[in-house]
C-alpha cells in the first residue's frame, strides 16, 4: 500500500491509501476501514474497461450495445452524512 495525496472538495490535499493486487482479505480491510482508496487494476478485466482501452470509439459502442431503457435506482448524499 501506498499514500497519494488528492484534492478534497475544500481545496485541501488529503492522503489517500492506493492499493493494488487486492484480494478478498485486502478488500475487507478496506471495507470495514470506511475511508477513500484508490484501487488500482481492480476492474482491469472488465469488458467496459478493455473497450476503453481500444479507444474512444470502442468504449462509446460498447455503452451503446449494453444500454438500456430501464430505469436506474440510486441513492446520492453529502459527505457529511453517516
Amino acid at each position: 500500500m501506498r499514500t497519494n495525496g488528492v484534492l478534497n472538495d475544500n481545496r485541501e490535499m488529503k492522503n489517500v491509501t492506493t492499493v493494488s493486487n487486492i484480494d478478498l482479505k485486502i478488500f475487507q480491510d478496506i471495507r470495514s476501514a470506511c475511508q477513500p482508496v484508490v484501487m488500482r487494476g481492480f476492474v482491469a478485466d472488465w469488458p467496459i474497461v478493455a473497450a476503453a482501452q481500444q479507444g474512444d470509439e470502442m468504449l462509446v459502442a460498447s455503452v451503446a450495445a449494453n444500454a438500456s431503457d430501464a430505469p436506474l435506482t440510486y441513492a446520492l448524499g453529502e459527505p457529511e452524512i453517516e
